[in-house]
This record gives C-alpha cells, structure tokens and sequence, in this order.
C-alpha cells in the first residue's frame, strides 16, 4: 500500500497538493495543515490490489497507480451516511453504475436520497456542470423539499457504487441545512469546472465516459 503526494509551492506562499499515485486499495485520505479532513481517493479496487500488489508494482520499481482524488464529504454528509446505512433497521442494498449513466435526472418525481459510496459523479443543471464530487456525498434532498421533482441532474464520471433511502427516513432539518450548502456550491460554479474535471480523469488515464441511462 502507498500513497503518493505532491506538493507545490507558490511564490506567494500559498500552497497546492495533489495525489499523484495510490494503491488501489484501501480509500486514501488526505489531511490539511490543521489536521482536517480535506480529500480523499475516489475509487478503490480491493480485486485488483488483492490479486496484483507486489513491490514489483509499486513506486520502489518504478510502478505508479494514477490515483483520482475528490473532495472530501461534509460532517453533514457524514453523520447523514450514518442514518442512510442504518435506515429501515438494515443495510440497503447496494447499486451499481456504470459510468456515462444517469443516477438522479433533473425534472424527474422523486424521493429517495442517494449516498455515493465509491466512484465519482457530476452534478448538472440547465446545461451547466456545478460540481464533480465523490464517495461519501449526499445528493437528492432537494426533490423532498421542492415539489418532489429533481433540480438536477447526476451522472456517473467513473463506475460507482450507491445506496438509497427514502427522505423521510431522514432528519428534515438535515435536508435543509444540507440544501442549503448544495445551493451555496452551485452558485460558485464556474464554466472551469468541467474543464478541471476532464484534466483530473485525465490524468489517471480515466477517458471521460459517453452518457447513457
């Protein structure tokens, strides 16, 4: 297991990291100067390192494994985790999808709230990309409290794993503070995010998938 990281400093002082290679397997975390949660891996592959890890594939032998790092979840999002996999009295099931495909369409009747476990999605809106984001998101709350229908648009970037569960089996003050945050994202979105999307898979050598439902 490795993890590989890059750190770059500016001449104004500020400083930018990026994780350059990882093993597949387990999740990487990554953590800022304050010892705060910060990014994570995307995407882990328990098969493929079981049956693949050796120093032979590794940094020692000049072996690297791109690693796709995301922006780590909120608390928010990661005491809602919590009550979705504990929702109903037992684990739910577990879904998943296959990159370029659609998991929540904007427009659509609705009420299930949908946790991503592994993978990487993109949020979209009217045409416009708002955010890509990864394992330990919470999407869909918005349907609950706007007339049932979805305000966007979630399409699978990589092959994902998700679960769901109904909004009502969830706090309702939750879903406001956590639409709150979603609306405060989606109005710093910027036509870059995209762009910095597609560098991102890129550089993994993870092409960016046709969609598809």
């Amino acid at each position: 297991m490795w993890t590989t990281l890059a750190l770059t400093i500016h001449a104004n002082g500020s400083t930018r990291h990026e994780l350059v290679g990882a093993s597949s397997f387990p999740r990487h975390w990554i953590y800022d100067a304050n010892g705060k949660l910060a990014d994570k891996s995307a995407l882990i592959d328990f098969k493929t390192w079981y049956h693949t890890a050796s120093l032979a594939r590794s940094p020692w032998r000049g072996h690297e494994n791109g690693g796709l790092m995301i922006e780590a979840e909120t608390a928010l999002e990661r005491r809602l985790s919590t009550a979705i996999m504990r929702a109903g009295g037992r684990p739910p099931r577990v879904a998943n999808v296959r990159a370029g495909h659609t998991i929540l369409a904007e427009g659509d009747t609705a009420d299930a709230i949908v946790l991503v476990l592994d993978g990487m999605v993109e949020v979209e809106a009217a045409g416009s990309v708002l955010a890509s984001l990864g394992p330990g998101a919470v999407l869909g709350e918005r349907a609950s409290l706007e007339q049932g229908r979805r305000t966007a648009t979630v399409r699978a970037l990589t092959n994902c794993r998700i679960v769901s569960c109904l909004a009502a089996d969830l706090s309702a003050a939750d879903l406001r503070e956590l639409a709150t945050g979603h609306h405060r994202e989606s109005s710093k979105s910027s036509p870059t995010v995209r762009t910095r999307t597609a560098a991102r898979l890129s550089s993994c050598g993870v092409m960016r998938p046709r969609v598809g439902r």
